[in-house]
């Protein structure tokens, strides 16, 4: 990881090892369940665990390489369709989507290791620093991650 003469490093790391903790659970709530329950809907909600771990992955794409570095990014939401990106296509199981939200963290860890979190993002509505868009997706994944946990105990509950 460079080092950036702006933060502490060890700041830095603190930050970066706690982010890391949180996608390394998010994948972890994957492990042993099948397609079918990765697509169940255990509660009154329409979110399933497949869902909210896909949002997670597009909301990576977002914040890091849509807002932060301005790239021109496929998103699967629109003004006329905001929760697009909680529905799972027919062909994504288990293992693909393990690797879409495995490839959007590592492309995310890319960004970051490149840049200072005093760097501000490119997307001219969202002049936000890197650190703020690193708290955001920390607190973002923590708060999903409550439900994944929730939704995942309901779901192998029932086997």
């Amino acid at each position: 990881m460079p080092e950036h003469a702006t933060e502490p490093s060890a700041d830095r790391a603190v930050l970066l090892d706690f982010c890391a903790d949180q996608h390394r659970a998010v994948l972890g709530i994957l492990e042993g369940l099948t397609d079918d329950e990765v697509r169940s809907t255990p509660w009154a909600s329409v979110m399933s665990i497949g869902g909210i771990v896909q949002h997670l992955g597009y909301v990576e794409r977002w914040w890091y390489s849509k807002v932060f570095e301005g790239a021109d990014v496929e998103l699967p939401w629109s003004d006329a369709d905001r929760d697009a990106d909680f529905r799972l296509a027919d062909d994504m199981g288990v293992n693909r989507l393990n690797a879409f939200y495995l490839a959007e963290v590592q492309r995310a860890d890319i960004v970051i290791a490149g840049a200072s979190f005093d760097d501000v993002a490119r997307h001219p509505k969202y002049p936000l620093t890197l650190r703020w868009i690193v708290v955001h997706m920390l607190e973002e994944t923590a708060r999903h991650l409550g439900h994944l946990d929730l939704m995942r105990e309901t779901v192998t509950a029932r086997r």
